[in-house]
């Protein structure tokens, strides 16, 4: 599912094909917008496999964010956000944020430094009230779905 055409005035990422999905979005945001509309200050902007090596598997995050002036390749460098860009149907909620958790730790765990990271979930259709709160009462929680994406609608969390 595509989340907005290339001509898009808040995008600028797209596919040859000029479709834009909702994580290049996603990150096109976080290089762009997020310092104007969440003060968060961010580095490098990616995506990134990240391994776990218990359940033998690698997981795929669509956004990873480095603390400014850290570059990826660095071992042990400071995570300042880590966020998922989900264009289903379902609203995200409480366990999309824990996933976000774990990949934190396993990131800690291979040296990283996600200590002060921003979780971040981006969403089509919008946030169950679980989530809504907990990102009402936690300092590391940012909400965005489709209006605050393109400058229609808040930006919920970072309290």
């Amino acid at each position: 599912m595509t989340v907005a055409s290339a001509n898009s005035p808040r995008s600028r990422a797209a596919h040859p094909a000029g479709v834009v999905t909702g994580a290049e979005t996603a990150r096109e945001w976080a290089r762009s917008f997020a310092v104007d509309e969440t003060g968060l200050s961010l580095g490098a902007v990616g995506t990134a496999e990240i391994a776990d090596p218990t359940a033998r598997t690698k997981h795929e995050v669509d956004l990873l964010a480095m603390a400014p002036g850290e570059r990826p390749q660095n071992p042990r460098a400071a995570i300042a956000l880590i966020g998922e860009a989900k264009a289903t149907v379902q609203p995200r909620g409480l366990k999309d944020l824990e996933r976000l958790e774990r990949l934190l730790t396993l990131l800690a765990n291979q040296g990283h430094r996600p200590d002060d990271a921003t979780l971040a979930l981006f969403s089509l259709h919008g946030f169950h009230p679980d989530v809504i709160d907990a990102a009402g009462h936690r300092r590391d929680v940012l909400l965005v779905d489709i209006g605050a994406l393109y400058g229609d609608g808040p930006i919920h969390g970072l309290t």
